[in-house]
């Protein structure tokens, strides 16, 4: 749980603060409390980590949102609260940030074939990583394609479980999310620096481009349509082969073995 004592509250400034995320103090009083901060619709404990309060620069942001300027840490109880802790890492770049929730991780994905596949990596204290496949779904994947910049409604993802694929260091594990998050960090039961259970690490797809097939006696059938710059049109069958198939049929989420 964590606990954060604030000085200085900046009455009569007549400055008006738009912020995204909502934060309070309870169990305390308006410059001193538990942190709880609302999100996905109900208010959650924010979960203790000590670089946290021995960063400065979070508890600083926090401050800042309030309106008021940070004391520092102090080791009172202000209670558990009846809250879910739902709230992990928080981390801030520079202490400047007007929100906790405007520093954002950083992913990228590895030796693909293209810029929308291949193998995750989330950037941790400066150093690239890999994450545990352990658990992590097609929500999950939805997450870092968003943050990628592309399509969410459709994801594939494989995990690896052989030797020299994703060799390196786990930075993130146990990731759960809903799928309508906008950064990993914010999915639920987040862990840093953590083991894998298995050698294996996570590969994604992300599709850039909206696929559909068109007049075909049943879903699984058709003529390929793809949409550019807002209107669908055809595919040329010139060159065309049964790898072309397998990417198509992937990338609707249906079974390519037989394309």
């Amino acid at each position: 749980m964590m606990i954060i004592k604030f000085k200085n509250i900046f009455p009569g400034s007549g400055i008006m603060v738009l912020q995204a995320t909502n934060v309070r103090l309870v169990g305390g009083n308006n410059t001193e409390g538990r942190l709880e901060v609302y999100w996905n619709g109900t208010w959650s404990n924010a979960c203790y980590y000590s670089y946290f309060i021995n960063d400065e620069r979070g508890p600083s942001v926090v401050c800042r949102m309030l309106g008021i300027s940070w004391s520092g840490y102090f080791n009172m109880n202000y209670g558990n609260g009846n809250k879910p802790v739902n709230i992990r890492d928080i981390r801030c770049q520079t202490g400047l940030e007007t929100d906790i929730d405007q520093y954002h991780t950083e992913v990228r994905l590895t030796n693909g074939n293209s810029s929308f596949e291949g193998r995750l990596e989330v950037k941790h204290n400066g150093h690239w990583g890999n994450v545990c496949a352990t658990g992590f779904d097609e929500n999950d994947a939805k997450v870092v394609c968003r943050m990628l910049g592309f399509e969410t409604r459709q994801v594939d993802l494989i995990n690896y479980q052989q030797p020299g694929h994703g060799q390196g260091q786990i930075h993130l594990s146990n990731v759960a999310c809903d799928g309508h998050e906008k950064d990993i960090k914010a999915c639920a039961s987040v862990q840093w620096n953590t083991q894998c259970t298995q050698n294996d690490f996570v590969e994604i797809w992300c599709y850039a481009t909206e696929i559909r097939l068109v007049n075909g006696k049943s879903p699984f059938e058709g003529r390929v349509e793809v949409k550019y710059n807002g209107t669908w049109g055809t595919v040329c069958d010139d060159g065309f082969s049964i790898n072309d198939s397998k990417v198509v049929c992937r990338m609707l989420g249906i079974e390519s073995k037989y394309a």
